[in-house]
């Protein structure tokens, strides 16, 4: 009895929690006890109404907040994160067992993507026809114009390739992790945002923050990235005049903040800050590398230091739009900037619309045809300033020489192409192809409008649009395969009649641009004044290093809005933490000090 009473209190004071037992290393604790009657999974509450064990002190607090108290404690976070992203209060508290889960799922996805890379790139090509129809990869690489970059990447970067990568996640009610999309190479959910977040929570939650038992700290990543990037540096990052330099190059303006507090992150660790507003700095191209001229601020003779690695912050389309390998994709961007402008004439978007339909055959955008129209629409409507019809950007060569070599980046050209949805649909077949595993993640049920005719013909599946326009509208998300920022996703039961009428003639004249997807409900938080959706980022960095994994960053909204997170559709930061594995009830633990 006395070592039962003993025990109990530990668990008290310790809160609960335990390490994991290494049967459940890769698997999500108590799956069975996550089923709800509400149609989604509840990360805070079990199915009983009693308060998961890892939420119970932060909610204690949460809910002792008055409604005025709780929503200037949103404004203060706002505040802290630059005036442009609020935080909800309720932290994502993630056991460590599912943050193994996470990291094991996000590097098996990222192998099996490299894997592909190389395959494809090296001119074999395996999985064509096998895995992806050959048409598809055609035209998803079509809709990037990253086609011209093949035979450089092929030539210089063939085991090296590396990316910013952050597969977004959401659990299923069954309590189960599945992945809605594959984002790749200029993405959010940097250290930019947890770094400072984590900050703004520890400052304004310090009562809470004592008592929970918070195992990872975003600085790590930030910190393993880095070590990652100066691995793969040439020449070698030091102080000395013979050494490399971390440059971060970067391209404003910014749909947010998180861009400047990422440079403020990094130039605490010794990388230097470079755009086409900086005083003082800039980037040289010539034959034998990329160098960082600066000059003193008071005046004198400019020095300069060999860059050994770029950190990108941009597309690289951005940075050098006339490069040859790019252009296309620079007029082909340039292009959907113009459609989503409302000064843009309709005639001037239907020009547009038509220019970059791609070739049936090839899957190709025809370069020239496109440019002959924007410059129409440029003269007729208006030109961007820095238009890439006039304009050589801020950085010109720079790509070339991320091509050839003569300088390192953390953002490997011609990788863009994953990103696309469509491609999104492949990679569980892509995974068992490469590994020979089976996914740790599966994506939800996705449905293509199309299949492959006898004459290897793509043909619309006409009994499969009829059924999900008209028999399953309720249960699915309609999305566009280009699509960025929660843009083209079209979630069924929150549309209107006449919202499905207009996809249902959208899928007909364009089957391989849309996808369907079985609606899974985001898993909700219930914080005691608000019912918040959320989804969880698996940020991370890919080379031939390694893969780093972040601690994950989080989006949120409330449950009655438009069923999107994004922070451009009114999304607000979601803080994820980790905290030990924790013993389930105290009846557990009694069992355990019986025997």
């Amino acid at each position: 009895m006395k070592k039962f009473i003993l025990i109990w209190v530990v668990a008290l004071l310790s809160y609960q929690y335990i390490a994991p037992h290494p049967s459940v290393t890769l698997r999500v604790i108590n799956q069975d006890s996550s089923q709800t009657e509400e149609g989604f999974y509840d990360e805070v509450y079990n199915p009983d109404g009693t308060v998961r064990a890892k939420y119970r002190e932060a909610l204690e607090w949460v809910k002792s907040l008055t409604k005025k108290e709780y929503e200037a404690w949103i404004a203060k976070s706002k505040k802290i994160l630059s005036g442009d992203t609020p935080m909800a209060p309720l932290p994502q508290i993630v056991t460590e067992s599912e943050a193994k889960l996470i990291q094991a799922g996000t590097e098996q996805r990222a192998k099996a993507i490299v894997a592909f890379l190389n395959d494809h790139y090296s001119g074999k090509a395996t999985y064509r026809d096998k895995v992806v129809p050959g048409k598809i990869i055609d035209q998803i690489i079509g809709r990037t114009g990253e086609g011209p970059l093949f035979p450089m990447i092929q030539k210089n970067h063939l085991g090296r390739f590396r990316f910013l990568y952050g597969p977004d996640l959401i659990r299923g009610k069954d309590g189960q992790y599945y992945v809605l999309e594959d984002n790749l190479g200029f993405v959010g959910g940097t250290p930019g945002d947890t770094i400072p977040a984590r900050e703004a929570f520890d400052a304004l939650a310090p009562e809470v923050r004592e008592k929970l038992p918070i195992t990872n700290d975003p600085k790590d990543f930030l910190a393993a990235t880095l070590d990652n990037l100066a691995e793969s540096a040439s020449p070698k990052i030091g102080h000395f005049s013979k050494d490399g330099v971390i440059v971060m190059l970067a391209t404003p303006p910014y749909g947010d903040k998180e861009d400047v507090r990422m440079a403020q992150e990094l130039a605490k660790r010794g990388v230097i800050l470079v755009t086409p507003n900086t005083r003082n700095k800039k980037l040289n191209v010539r034959e034998d590398g990329v160098f960082l001229e600066e000059r003193s601020k008071y005046g004198g003779k400019p020095y300069e230091r060999k860059v050994g690695m770029l950190w990108l912050n941009s597309e690289h389309a951005w940075a050098d739009p006339r490069n040859p390998h790019i252009y296309l994709k620079s007029l082909m961007d340039e292009a959907r900037s113009y459609l989503d402008e409302k000064d843009t004439s309709e005639e001037s978007k239907e020009l547009i619309r038509k220019a970059l339909e791609p070739d049936t055959e090839s899957g190709k955008v025809d370069p020239q045809k496109l440019e002959t129209v924007l410059k129409k629409v440029s003269h007729q409507d208006f030109m961007y300033e820095d238009s890439v019809l006039t304009s050589k950007g801020p950085n010109p060569g720079l790509v070339e020489a991320i091509l050839d070599g003569r300088v390192q980046s953390n953002y490997t050209p011609g990788v863009e192409f994953i990103g696309d949805k469509m491609f999104h649909t492949y990679v569980e077949d892509l995974i068992r192809f490469y590994l020979n595993e089976e996914p740790i993640f599966k994506n939800p049920p996705t449905d293509r409008f199309f299949h492959v005719g006898k004459d290897g013909q793509l043909e619309l599946d006409r009994e499969l649009l009829h059924k999900t326009i008209h028999d399953l509208r309720k249960e699915r998300v309609v999305k566009i395969v280009d699509g960025r920022g929660g843009d083209g996703i079209y979630i069924g039961p929150k549309m209107t009649e006449k919202e499905w009428k207009a996809i249902e003639d959208l899928v007909a004249v364009d089957i391989t641009r849309f996808i369907s997807q079985k609606f899974i409900h985001p898993s909700v938080i219930k914080d005691g004044h608000r019912t918040w959706i959320i989804d969880r980022r698996s940020f991370s960095y890919v080379s031939e290093n390694g893969i780093t994994v972040s601690g994950g960053w989080g989006r949120s909204n409330t449950i009655d809005g438009d069923g999107k997170v994004n922070m451009s559709k009114n999304g607000t930061l979601s803080l994820v933490i980790h905290v030990p594995d924790c013993v389930e009830s105290l009846k557990q633990l009694s069992k355990k000090t019986s025997h």
